[in-house]
């Protein structure tokens, strides 16, 4: 099941597109967007998540996502760590928010969790510090706060979902 995922979409264009699939169809088609991918797996019975930042064979870092334990992507060398994190933390603000709206799982179900890899202490320490703080507290990431605004903005693409719930979404957060 190992793809090549790009990020490309803007968070208001994902959920635009996820909401309006999942209501046609009952299901997401995967589209080689992480955070669409990953959403799709979900929809398919995918519960666990995992992020992992390494160095890669060539020396630069590099970002491995597992679905279910399994390797699931292999990123574009042109995308960096960070796009990576902002990518995935839109899949989790997003898959909380569909497991509410469509009742699709338990959001305690989903877990999204994030590991750095031993050989990681090469990889220069912003990054490694921007992948930690997104770790521990993705709320407090500009992208999560975006993803945030986004669904507060457009409540009227839900049934619901309301802004109690939007405000309500905090991540269940299993730190390997």
């Amino acid at each position: 099941m190992m793809k090549k995922m790009t990020a490309r979409a803007t968070f208001e264009e994902m959920l635009r597109t996820v909401i309006r699939e999942y209501r046609q169809t009952g299901m997401l088609s995967a589209k080689g967007l992480i955070a669409n991918d990953l959403l799709s797996a979900m929809t398919r019975g995918v519960r666990t998540f995992t992020m992992k930042l390494m160095k890669e064979e060539t020396g630069v870092p590099g970002v491995r996502i597992y679905a279910d334990g399994m390797e699931y992507s292999a990123l574009e060398d042109s995308l960096s760590p960070r796009a990576v994190i902002t990518e995935y933390l839109k899949a989790w603000f997003t898959g909380e928010l569909m497991a509410r709206e469509f009742g699709i799982c338990d959001a305690n179900d989903l877990c999204f969790c994030m590991d750095v890899a031993e050989d990681a202490v090469v990889i220069p320490s912003q990054v490694v510090s921007d992948y930690v703080m997104a770790r521990e507290n993705p709320s407090n990431t500009t992208a999560w706060k975006h993803c945030r605004k986004v669904a507060l903005d457009h409540l009227d693409w839900f049934d619901c979902v309301d802004a109690i719930t939007i405000y309500g979404v905090l991540p269940n957060l299993k730190i390997a």
